[in-house]
Formats: structure tokens, C-alpha cells, sequence
């Protein structure tokens, strides 16, 4: 692939020019790997019809309704029939887990949960084999997802916008002390409990940063969700914790109007090339209600270079506090 970068610069670039012939059809919000690994395809049965699951018991599991289907897995609400407990269920597909990097991004994702205990993390009870299906239970968290709280086109609140983001800011600074890089942060990702309580959830991309052996992305390789990644992870360079900071700040844009970063371009490649090289975006363009602290955090959170973002999660939770406690009638946040 050509290298998406001209200038990595933070201010404002050429007119974009995209010769991308790709289809308008492409998912922009599903996780890719452009160099073919994790795109392998569901086994024809399971492609077909995820419901044909339904009603199968794998392991002690009896799968009770489909929670979503996307390139690294299907989800379902299932029973742990030892204890009567209802759970989340991901299986990766046949087609996928039969290549060893999917395997291993598998057991990536557990081993990443597992190390984590934080509220603002989904729980991670087990990981197994049954026959030739590999999965994953987790908690179930009841509410849906950051995506399915607004209408389609449609920004929720100002305030619950905020709200989710610096809750996805407190469980990914928890993952960040233990070393792990999401890489893959999105609405989709932030699931909703109980009091609107955010977990996130689908560490498949994780990286541990602080032993380079369980690093699973080879030199050249771009994987991620083309509307969230980061410029690094476009251009195969390395990712650190503010490339999570960017994702977020991209995934905050989302939540404040509705659109997703760059919604002019509809191809992949033409979309991570906006990510390295077109103006930031500002949510006040698109919802006016947006207030300028909230539009700052996003501007910080996606400056290109990351020596520009917040230092850490921790900062960016920071604004995000100072967000709401204007929104709640204090004064106005500095700067």
C-alpha cells in the first residue's frame, strides 16, 4: 500500500485528492486487516445464518440469541448452564482461527482481559476450546452498545457523550497502567450496563508494550477500524497508548454529532488517508450545541503527531471532567 502520509502535519492540508476505486460498500466501521489476516472469512455455515447458532450449546454454553457478528468474532447472549448464569459468548469463526496470527490474536484478547480488574473493563470468566469452535465468555452487559444509543445519523447529548467517553477513558487508563494497548477503540467497543455504566470490551488488537514478543502486528501490516485508527497504525508505524487517545478523541467526535471523522470519504484507504493528512475535524460543524471544551478535546485527543495528544489516558479523562463539570454549570474549563 501506498504510504497515506504527506506531511503528518497538525494544521490544515491540500484539498484531498482520492484515486481509491474501492466500493462505497466497504465497512468503514468494522475491524479490517488490509494485508488479508483477519478478513479470512466466515465458514460458509456460519456466514449464511449466525442464527443457526441458536439453540447450540458449546461447552456448558447454551446459546440463546445473536449479539452481533463483525470480522474478529460473533457474539451471543448464552447460558451457563452449570450455574445458571447468563453470559457473553464470542467464537471466532472456522475460516479465521484455522491461520495461526488469528489464533494468537484469539488468546491476545483473554490474556488482555484477564490481566484487567476495573469497572470500566468487561469481565473475562473463561476461555476454552469445544470441538473446533474456540471462544470466549465474558460478562454480559445488558445495554447494547455506545453505537446503538443514538439514533442512526442522530448525536446524543452533549452530556451523555462526555459521559461515555471519560468512563472509556478511566477502563482504558486502567489497561494502560497494565501495559496493554487497545488499538481498536470505536462506539461499538464501549458497551452500556447498568446506570449507563461504559465498559469496554474487544481487546482482539491488544498489544502488550511492555514485552515486544507478544507484539501479533508484523512490520507492513495495517489493521484496525478505518474510521478510528490512528496515523500510526495507517502508516505500520508503532503504536503506543496515545494511539488508544486518538481513537477515542475520533470515537468522542462520533458520539458529540452523529457522523463519524471524515464522512466525506467512503473508502477505506481514502478515510486513513484523511486520518494522516486532512484537517482535524470539529464536532461544532456538525452539531452547533457542542460546547468548545468539549470540541478542544477532540482537537488534542487527534492531532496528528502523537507527541501532540494528551500524555496519557489520565489527562484526557481530566478534560473530559472539566467537559462535564461546565456542562453541569460550573465555570468554563481553562484554555
Amino acid at each position: 500500500m501506498q504510504d497515506l502520509s504527506s506531511s503528518n502535519a497538525d494544521g490544515p492540508d491540500d484539498e484531498i485528492q482520492s484515486t481509491d476505486k474501492q466500493s462505497n460498500s466497504d465497512s468503514l466501521d468494522e475491524t479490517l486487516d488490509l494485508h488479508g489476516e483477519t478478513d479470512g472469512g466466515w465458514a460458509q455455515a456460519d456466514a449464511s445464518d449466525p442464527e443457526a447458532w441458536v439453540g447450540r450449546t458449546v461447552a456448558r454454553y447454551k446459546i440463546l440469541r445473536v449479539l452481533g457478528v463483525g470480522g474478529m468474532g460473533m457474539v451471543f447472549e448464552a447460558l451457563d448452564t452449570t450455574i445458571q448464569r447468563n453470559v457473553a459468548l464470542k467464537i471466532l469463526p472456522n475460516a479465521v482461527v484455522e491461520t495461526q496470527l488469528a489464533q494468537q490474536r484469539f488468546l491476545e484478547e483473554a490474556r488482555a482481559v484477564g490481566k484487567l480488574n476495573h469497572p470500566h473493563v468487561v469481565v473475562l470468566h473463561e476461555i476454552g476450546t469445544d470441538g473446533d469452535v474456540h471462544y470466549i465468555v465474558m460478562e454480559l452487559v445488558c445495554n447494547g452498545t455506545a453505537d446503538d444509543f443514538r439514533d442512526e445519523g442522530e448525536a446524543m447529548s452533549v452530556a451523555m457523550a462526555t459521559h461515555i467517553a471519560r468512563q472509556a477513558a478511566m477502563g482504558l487508563g486502567a489497561a494502560h497502567s497494565a501495559g496493554i494497548v487497545h488499538r481498536d477503540i470505536k462506539p461499538a467497543n464501549l458497551l452500556l450496563g447498568e446506570g449507563d455504566q461504559v465498559k469496554v470490551t474487544d481487546f482482539g488488537l491488544a498489544k502488550q508494550v511492555t514485552n515486544t514478543e507478544l507484539g501479533i502486528t508484523r512490520e507492513g501490516q495495517i489493521i484496525g477500524t478505518p474510521s478510528y485508527i490512528s496515523p500510526e497504525q495507517c502508516e505500520s508505524r508503532p503504536a503506543d497508548f496515545r494511539s488508544d487517545v486518538y481513537s477515542l478523541g475520533a470515537t468522542y467526535y462520533k458520539l458529540l454529532t452523529g457522523e463519524r471523522p471524515f464522512a466525506d470519504q467512503t473508502s477505506a484507504v481514502a478515510v486513513m488517508y484523511a486520518h494522516c493528512n486532512a484537517e482535524r475535524p470539529d464536532p461544532r460543524r456538525e452539531n452547533p450545541k457542542v460546547p468548545a471544551a468539549a470540541a478542544a478535546v477532540v482537537r488534542r485527543a487527534m492531532a496528528k503527531r502523537p507527541i501532540n495528544r494528551y500524555e496519557s489516558m489520565a489527562e484526557m479523562e481530566a478534560a473530559l471532567g472539566e467537559v462535564e463539570r461546565e456542562l453541569a454549570g460550573g465555570p468554563p474549563a481553562k484554555g
